[in-house]
């Protein structure tokens, strides 16, 4: 009964709880051998250990699953449980709170928490401007024109390859290690003279 009414509440976790109606739906295939009894008692015994919350609204009855957590949905097609109801389900989520929760939290709290903190970290990429490019080469000892580096990613979309660059310091210490070697071996080539150091200024293939 408990697993037939996971997949049959709505996203707020709430549905009928006419017995008729519930017989109907949640046992179409089986009225032959579950009678409206049978389902009063599930429903009774469900509500007995908590795993579910009865109400009434208008004179027709109700159930609220405990521990809930809203589906995408805005509105319900159910009315709200009533303050008495509300209560039950309080109480039963203050019982059943893991150690380490939060006294004052709910599943809903915790839900939204979540998502905010995974949406905090995927932080989006600040494109630098040329000064700071600039003044941030010269803090790990490497001249560079952040104008250069500036223009040569702008033109390529801010990629690396076909990645979209996470961190442009990164890509500064690889320039900084590029021009290294690249210096390496302008010195130590034959023949080249000046214009074996005029390779440094060069940005990598990327």
């Amino acid at each position: 009964m408990f697993l037939r009414l996971l997949v049959h509440v709505d996203d707020f976790g709430r549905c009928e709880a006419c017995p008729t109606l519930l017989r109907g739906k949640l046992f179409a295939r089986q009225l032959d051998r579950v009678s409206e009894s049978d389902v009063r008692k599930w429903v009774d015994e469900l509500a007995s250990v908590e795993l579910i919350v009865l109400y009434q609204e208008k004179g027709e009855m109700y159930l609220q699953m405990n521990k809930w957590e809203k589906g995408r949905a805005t509105k319900s097609k159910y009315p709200a449980p009533n303050a008495s109801a509300c209560k039950r389900m309080q109480k039963f989520s203050s019982a059943n709170k893991s150690p380490d929760s939060d006294s004052d939290s709910d599943s809903d709290i915790d839900y939204d928490n979540d998502r905010a903190t995974k949406k905090k970290k995927r932080t989006v990429f600040q494109k630098p401007t040329a000064e700071e490019v600039t003044e941030y080469a010269k803090s790990i000892g490497f001249d560079l024109d952040g104008a250069q580096f500036v223009y040569f990613y702008a033109a390529k979309g801010w990629k690396i390859g076909n990645s979209a660059m996470k961190d442009w310091k990164a890509a500064v210490n690889t320039w900084k290690r590029r021009r290294s070697e690249t210096n390496s071996v302008g010195n130590n080539s034959k023949g080249f003279g000046m214009a074996g150091r005029r390779l440094a200024p060069l940005v990598p293939n990327e």
